[in-house]
């Protein structure tokens, strides 16, 4: 037989025996991976665990347990106690998270990237989430008991939290639903991107809005069924629909200028303004206005219904 003219291939001739024939193959052949033959292999979900309680970033596998970086179908645990950073800063994925130990603070920081949620991501009161850039993005949905913290970048997987600050620093993308339960310090400006954005203020829940602090670009609700009070005394814009279940209490100005439904109240001050700007305002059954502020009306419609 020849002596081999390169790796993995000989020349002459080969009798190879397929469906009881015996066939001969004259030329080059090469070896094939049972691999190749048999075709893809389907992943398995892991259980990761996060062991380096100094903090590092997530795509060092080092710092997991097994020693890998996570995958989009894996469990992933950040619960050892101590206080810590796990920076997320490329493209990674996740199944989904449980986030926060039983002492210390255990922080998920998205700096870059887009982190890509495919279930849920369950952070504990003792836990922290802060977006300071990327993206946040996925099928699944991060309820949050401890402190969410919100600078720069973008959402687009759901968000519910009970301890929430949109803070200054940089522009504010919402694509998703934002959904306070507990207490939201709402500090600049968020960019609603979607048909689908929502901001929510649940039943019993509390957002302070700072002064000339709003949205940008319509579409999308703001909704509030708690208590939504301006820290005045500057003037603020939702450019969202606005519906209002519960209490808004206005200081310094307040341009609402996407229409909505009311039943809840508004309490205006002396010095305070509630202004109306296009579209059509719903004041049904139990809705009120209080205290002796102004409201204006301007190129829109306000329906009052009574019982």
């Amino acid at each position: 037989m020849p002596a081999a003219t390169r790796e993995g291939a000989r020349g002459g001739d080969f009798a190879v025996l397929l469906g009881g024939l015996l066939h001969t193959i004259r030329g080059w052949f090469f070896i094939l991976s049972l691999a190749s033959l048999a075709g893809t292999t389907t992943s398995t979900a892991t259980s990761i665990s996060w062991i380096n309680t100094s903090g590092g970033n997530w795509n060092v596998a080092a710092n997991w347990s097994p020693s890998q970086v996570p995958g989009s179908s894996d469990t992933v645990w950040i619960t050892n106690n101590g206080t810590y950073t796990v920076t997320v800063s490329d493209n990674e994925t996740a199944g989904t998270i449980s986030l926060g130990g039983t002492s210390g603070t255990q922080t998920l920081n998205l700096s870059g990237g887009n982190f890509t949620l495919s279930g849920s991501c369950v952070g504990n009161a003792l836990s922290t989430f802060t977006i300071t850039g990327g993206t946040l993005t996925g099928a699944g949905t991060a309820t949050l008991y401890g402190a969410f913290r919100w600078t720069v970048g973008s959402i687009q997987a759901p968000i519910q939290f009970a301890n929430g600050t949109i803070g200054t620093g940089g522009n504010k993308f919402l694509y998703t639903s934002l959904i306070n339960n507990g207490t939201m310090a709402w500090n600049d400006t968020i960019n609603s991107q979607s048909a689908a954005t929502v901001i929510s203020n649940a039943v019993g829940a509390t957002i302070t809005l700072g002064s000339g602090v709003g949205t940008a670009n319509t579409g999308g609700v703001v909704a509030n069924s708690g208590a939504f009070t301006m820290t005045g005394p500057g003037a603020s814009t939702i450019s969202q629909v606005f519906n209002n279940a519960g209490t808004v209490n206005v200081s310094g100005t307040l341009s609402l200028t996407g229409s909505g439904t009311e039943t809840g109240g508004f309490s205006i001050p002396s010095g305070s303004t509630l202004s109306l700007n296009n579209g059509t305002w719903g004041f049904q059954t139990g809705s009120s206005i209080s205290n002796s502020g102004t409201v204006n009306l301007s190129s829109g419609t306000i329906n009052f219904t009574s019982a």
